[in-house]
């Protein structure tokens, strides 16, 4: 499943501005939903000064049981390379073998102020 999260850096020195937009609603055949998508506690925040921001995320499904068994999170500064795939990220977590969803930290190089960032995490 892919969710694609629009981050935007841009603001006075030392802040970062993150931004996050879900999108459209997924096809109600799949089992499980990726929502309420975070940066640092905000579902939309104007501005942060960390340069290495935590994400969260939360899952629901209409079945039960369901569970993340493991995530990857892409950051790009290129739109359409985090919508395909390719592999001009600024960071890539790979697949990672968890169910955590909250706080899950930005590790990648810094980010800069006045540079926008999208960023996906896959579940």
């Amino acid at each position: 499943m892919r969710i694609v999260l629009r981050v935007i850096t841009r603001c006075a020195p030392f802040a970062l501005a993150l931004a996050v937009s879900a999108p459209a609603p997924l096809v109600a055949q799949r089992p499980l939903v990726v929502n309420e998508l975070r940066t640092e506690y905000r579902s939309n925040p104007l501005g942060t000064d960390v340069t290495r921001p935590r994400l969260s995320w939360r899952i629901a499904s209409s079945e039960r049981n369901v569970v993340q068994s493991a995530y990857q999170i892409q950051v790009s500064i290129d739109p359409a390379a985090v919508r395909s795939s390719r592999a001009e990220s600024v960071w890539d977590s790979g697949k990672v073998p968890s169910d955590a969803s909250v706080f899950e930290a930005y590790a990648g190089a810094p980010l800069t102020s006045g540079t926008r960032y999208r960023w996906r995490v896959r579940v």
